[in-house]
């Protein structure tokens, strides 16, 4: 049964590439591997990039968000809060969703379902359950209670979320709005030397920051392409090794029939030419065709021993020393 899986799975995996010339194939798996480079150079390029641009929105980050006046402190300080509420927030969310997917409102609507035929009796013998039916109903009953307040749990981390986000934001927004008079001159006049082309500030750092999501993005796409395009070489290299195994093996088919007719005709054979009668199987038929042959030269030969016999004379054979008289002439 396995086997047969095997082969079906096998002739829809190629279907496709049995019409197509070799050359065909190998242009594909060249262009395919080419692409492979190119894009491979592009992601070392992002990522270069991605890692200049974390370490500038750090370094401006720390300058505009430093302890320059006692209210940015604390506006920095509610950030940092905040950021930590989502982090955990996120976590258990993630924790309690994976143990209890269902929302509330569903888990709801089968505490009901399963509510019905435990509390009421109903007139049809038909409808009321069995002992074991009325068991497992209880079990279940009890099962949803504790995933309802595990649910309930979910919800409520879902919310923390939200206004930790809304923190956030609102909290950048107020830090945003103090001018930049008195930033450290001279963390300033570093991070411009190292950085002309920018302006520094937050219309920068933010722009810096859309660009590395733009980036995390790319690398996210190009993960699951480059696993698409790795597992279309490996199809076609299969095929082409099936492919090239098939035409040695007929070529040595080939090869192997005319050994065997030279051998049948009493050539000399080398080596190579035994190893590719072995490797084929040829070589037992030139033993059944010499074994066939032998049979046949024995019948012509026993036919012709058994003529001379038929034709032999009867008598003492005839001596060359006998007289005129034994001759019978006078």
């Amino acid at each position: 049964m396995k086997k047969k899986n095997r082969k079906a799975r096998r002739e829809f995996l190629f279907d496709d590439l049995v019409v197509l010339p070799t050359e065909e194939i190998n242009s594909t798996r060249t262009q395919i591997k080419e692409k492979l480079s190119i894009k491979e150079d592009e992601h070392e390029q992002f990522q270069h990039e991605r890692k200049t641009l974390v370490e500038f929105v750090k370094k401006v980050r720390g300058i505009l968000m430093g302890p320059r006046n006692p209210e940015i402190s604390e506006l920095v300080s509610r950030l940092k809060k905040a950021q930590n509420n989502r982090d955990n927030a996120k976590k258990l969310r993630a924790d309690f969703d994976k143990r209890v997917p269902p929302s509330p409102k569903d888990i709801i609507e089968s505490l009901k379902q399963r509510h019905k035929p435990l509390w009421t009796i109903s007139n049809r013998i038909q409808e009321i359950p069995t002992l074991k039916e009325e068991i497992n109903l209880f079990e279940s009953y009890f099962e949803y209670q504790a995933m309802y307040e595990i649910a309930l749990k979910s919800d409520e981390q879902q919310q923390i979320l939200l206004d930790a986000y809304k923190e956030i934001k609102n909290t950048m927004k107020a830090i945003k709005k103090f001018d930049l008079e008195d930033i450290d001159d001279n963390e300033f006049s570093k991070i411009q030397e190292k950085y002309p082309e920018k302006n520094i500030g937050w219309e920068s750092v933010d722009s810096s920051s859309k660009k590395i999501s733009e980036i995390d993005d790319w690398c996210q796409n190009w993960i699951k392409e480059k696993r698409t395009l790795y597992k279309e070489i490996q199809r076609l290299e299969a095929y082409l090794r099936i492919r090239g195994k098939e035409a040695e093996k007929e070529s040595l088919k080939i090869k192997s029939e005319v050994i065997r007719e030279k051998a049948e005709t009493g050539g000399t054979l080398s080596l190579d030419d035994l190893s590719a009668l072995i490797s084929t199987g040829e070589i037992g038929k030139i033993t059944d065709s010499n074994q066939e042959i032998d049979r046949n030269g024995k019948k012509k030969r026993n036919k012709k021993s058994r003529n001379r016999r038929s034709n032999a004379r009867r008598g003492k054979p005839r001596s060359t020393k006998r007289t005129h008289k034994e001759d019978g002439n006078d």
